[in-house]
């Protein structure tokens, strides 16, 4: 096995392991083998998620991050409230919209300061690209929307581009969902913001 075929074997075993154990969290959830989660990528460590989920009981939310200790502080707020309709795990955004189970549909998908690789070189690197968004497509329902806000400018203007090219979202107006400040927008309080809503291609 040469070093590319290891790499796709472990990330095929990740992907595996992810569904395994979302598969067990949610099977308490089930109704009529349907659900639908409110999804945040690069939660951080959980405030801002937990904060909407309190406000949203009758919802489920699941938030992931790639940093551990991030992942362990969000699940400790959960455990200080009492929280029973909020997750977090540890996974990288793409393997896991790859990795959600068929049941799992995704209601709302928020997106708070990803990483803009600045540099142009780095570009190919950010979350919101083409396949990104037909990925998302994928696992939203029609009408499902996608909220991305972002303290870097260029950043910005890169997702509207993207987001006018896909022939499967649309920009629409609207408010920001919940005004709790999440723990980067303390730190970068300029920001920007968009909705996108999902429509059938």
């Amino acid at each position: 096995m040469n070093g590319l075929q290891k790499l796709l074997s472990q990330k095929k075993q990740r992907i595996a392991d992810l569904n395994k154990t979302i598969d067990t969290l949610y099977n308490d959830f089930k109704v009529h083998d349907s659900i639908d989660i409110n999804l945040e990528l690069g939660a951080g460590h959980g405030h801002w998620l937990t904060s909407f989920s309190e406000k949203k009981e009758d919802e489920l939310f699941l938030g992931i991050d790639l940093i551990s200790k991030r992942v362990e502080k969000a699940n400790q707020k959960i455990k200080k409230r009492n929280l029973e309709n909020v997750l977090f795990l540890k996974a990288e955004a793409i393997e896991l919209l790859q990795s959600l189970p068929s049941y799992i549909s995704i209601k709302n998908c928020y997106i708070m300061y990803p990483d803009p690789w600045p540099k142009k070189r780095h570009h190919k690197r950010r979350l919101v690209n083409e396949y990104f968004l037909e990925l998302l497509a994928f696992k939203c329902k029609n009408s499902s929307k996608l909220f991305f806000m972002t303290d870097h400018d260029q950043y910005f203007s890169w997702t509207k581009s993207k987001i006018h090219l896909s022939k499967f979202w649309s920009l629409v107006e609207g408010n920001w969902p919940h005004s709790e400040i999440s723990y980067f927008q303390d730190l970068l309080p300029q920001n920007n913001f968009l909705i996108a809503e999902h429509h059938n291609s």
